[in-house]
């Protein structure tokens, strides 16, 4: 999805959806690179990988021997080498694979919303929402990713801490956010 579509439809949960549009896969991978620090994380999950294919292939051997009454030791050798190829592909691939799934962020009558893939020992789909009661003000900032900019929608609460940053689209309609947001009692700060 391209741009910001506009106008009001109803999500399956009955909010009125206002504003809908994909946040740039440049800003999802800065995202990325900040909350998955390369080492530790990925290393991490290489380990865990390699671990549960050595299991999984000891199980396959053990079914195996329990079958057809043959040993298959001589694939040891083979599952080895398997479960550390598996362990360090996806472990080490997977964000990168990832990154290149957008999130989708809207606005609602309800408030903000973003549903992105997050990873952890598995991929899975989240969803973050903030209330407009929560959100004090927003604030549209420009921030230069390999040189090139990106205008970010940054979120504060009532207390003026930074809640998070939500890209935004390359056509994205600042006076329709600031309508949306400002008829919903925040007011959206324009940083040029």
């Amino acid at each position: 999805m391209t741009g910001m579509q506009k106008g009001a439809c109803k999500s399956s949960m009955g909010t009125r959806i206002l504003l809908r549009w994909a946040e740039p896969v440049a800003i999802k991978r800065a995202r990325l690179a900040v909350i998955d620090p390369w080492y530790p994380n990925r290393v991490n999950k290489s380990l865990r990988i390699a671990a549960l294919a050595a299991v999984a292939f000891a199980v396959y051997h053990a079914c195996y021997k329990a079958i057809t009454g043959e040993s298959a030791v001589n694939y040891w050798g083979a599952m080895a080498f398997v479960a550390v190829a598996a362990g360090a592909l996806l472990g080490l691939l997977e964000p990168w694979v990832l990154s290149f799934l957008e999130s989708q962020a809207f606005l609602s009558s309800d408030g903000i919303h973003r549903n992105l893939v997050a990873m952890g020992f598995l991929p899975t789909m989240q969803s973050e929402f903030w209330g407009w009661d929560v959100v004090g003000r927003l604030e549209s900032e420009t921030m230069l990713i390999r040189d090139q900019p990106f205008t970010v929608l940054v979120l504060f609460d009532r207390f003026d801490h930074r809640l998070t940053s939500i890209g935004l689209a390359p056509q994205s309609p600042l006076s329709e956010l600031t309508t949306i947001a400002e008829s919903h009692g925040v007011r959206l700060d324009r940083q040029d």
